[in-house]
């Protein structure tokens, strides 16, 4: 099905990483090639935001999530940047054309969830693994998560610290199912938890921050 020109956004700025954004996840950038540095400084103009999409260095995924700078950590006199930004919401790429700065624009329309009921029973498990990580591995640098979170997606705040690499992160964030993202936490969560007294688990965790590299 093609998609209604209404939910078309045009001439959105991309930015290829190798990294998958999650909304509501934070990530530090490093801003110094000259068209990223035009990028970032047309989006704090605008405050705007653009969108984070994962690319391997020899293609680009289909879905990615917008960023938002919420932190400008340092700024160099020849434009570099050091930034904090926080995704916001899903998109698909419908097209791209290259920017006279040298940075990808696309246009895009929204990734949604569909709408569905909720698996209280599933979401109630993973939660539960998800705060046995957080004592084992984090301690009390992370909370612990309520098992009434409002959070109609917790799946992504989930998904940021329980040890998932690049690639089931980007599954993840391509899925419009909240109960479909959940299940896939609850197989990975199940596969984990035998191993996290393993002190190579914990370092690996730590060390990238939530997930782990394949």
């Amino acid at each position: 099905m093609s998609p209604n020109e209404s939910d078309i956004r045009l001439n959105y700025p991309l930015f290829p990483l190798a990294v998958v954004m999650l909304p509501g996840a934070e990530l530090p950038l490093y801003i110094f090639e000259d068209r990223y540095k035009d990028l970032v400084r047309r989006s704090l103009k605008k405050k705007a935001e653009f969108g984070i999409i994962y690319a391997d260095g020899t293609s680009m995924r289909g879905v990615g999530c917008g960023a938002r700078v919420v932190n400008v950590l340092r700024k160099y006199p020849d434009a570099r940047m050091e930034i904090i930004v926080r995704g916001t919401e899903r998109f698909i790429v419908q097209s791209t054309i290259t920017h006279p700065s040298g940075y990808l624009e696309a246009s895009i329309t929204p990734l949604l969830d569909r709408k569905e009921p909720m698996d209280d029973e599933t979401r109630t498990d993973v939660i539960g693994m998800y705060n046995e990580i957080v004592r084992e591995v984090f301690g009390g640098t992370l909370h612990e998560l309520e098992l009434d979170h409002p959070d109609e997606r917790i799946s992504f705040r989930i998904a940021q610290k329980v040890g998932l690499s690049i690639h089931d992160r980007q599954k993840l964030l391509e899925s419009s199912s909240e109960r479909e993202r959940l299940q896939f936490l609850q197989r990975r969560l199940k596969d984990l938890l035998p191993h996290l007294g393993e002190a190579a688990t914990i370092q690996r965790l730590i060390k990238n921050d939530g997930y782990i590299p394949t």
